[in-house]
């Protein structure tokens, strides 16, 4: 299982470091993170604002939407059933295609917030679990976006609502009573709000939405992915 994962891991990013739309795409939320903060924060006060921000575009940029296209990609190209003829389960190929993505959110927890001198100690188990919990739920979406889609051009054109939604949804709530209550059942509520309260306490209502979010997008995206197997 190891070596196949290995393999795989190792096909996702030679596939990230050949497609440069997708490499832009990905590394995009960091360029805007650093014009942001150079030219209109200078005076640090809306780093949190800033960190909430960047965090949601490299959610619903990074970590999600190589997921769609790489999977899509990987239909496109029949590069997926050679990989069940080689007897690559459903869950290694899931697993495979969760690696990088959580990879690229572990690293943005960290830099983001030293980068933009904001200081998580006195709740930073709310700040990684509301984190991780998104990571999980971003990738299964997109997971269930690319298991639907034939092509590369389809994948684009149905993960772009969901990628502007959760990259600017926490912008539009501050102005926008509905984008907030839709904001606060989101998956990137949790931490949205943990952020813009300046910390807080582990909350069980924000897990058990969490939970619920990646018991949800879980199933239904290893449903989808099981059953494209079988259609193979």
């Amino acid at each position: 299982m190891f070596r196949k994962l290995n393999a795989l891991l190792w096909l996702r990013l030679q596939v990230l470091i050949s497609n440069s739309t997708l490499l832009a795409t990905l590394l995009m939320p960091f360029g805007l993170t650093v014009l942001y903060n150079e030219f209109l924060n200078k005076s640090g006060e809306l780093s949190m604002f800033l960190l909430s921000m960047s965090l949601t575009m490299v959610l619903s940029m990074g970590s999600g939407y190589m997921v769609s296209i790489m999977m899509a990609e990987d239909k496109e190209k029949r590069n997926l059933k050679s990989l069940i003829l080689s007897g690559v389960t459903a869950t290694e190929y899931t697993l495979s295609m969760m690696a990088l993505p959580l990879l690229v959110m572990l690293l943005s927890m960290v830099i983001l917030p030293l980068y933009l001198k904001v200081d998580l100690t006195n709740y930073l188990l709310a700040y990684g679990l509301y984190l991780l919990l998104a990571t999980i739920s971003v990738i299964f979406l997109n997971i269930l976006i690319g298991a639907v889609s034939d092509t590369q051009s389809k994948a684009q054109v149905y993960s772009i609502f969901p990628m502007l939604t959760f990259s600017f949804l926490p912008t539009l709530a501050v102005q926008n009573a509905t984008a907030q209550k839709l904001l606060d059942y989101s998956f990137i509520g949790p931490l949205v709000s943990l952020l813009k309260a300046g910390g807080g306490e582990l909350s069980l209502r924000s897990l058990g939405l969490l939970l619920a979010w990646v018991l949800l997008l879980g199933l239904a995206s290893l449903f989808v992915l099981k059953n494209s197997y079988k259609g193979k």
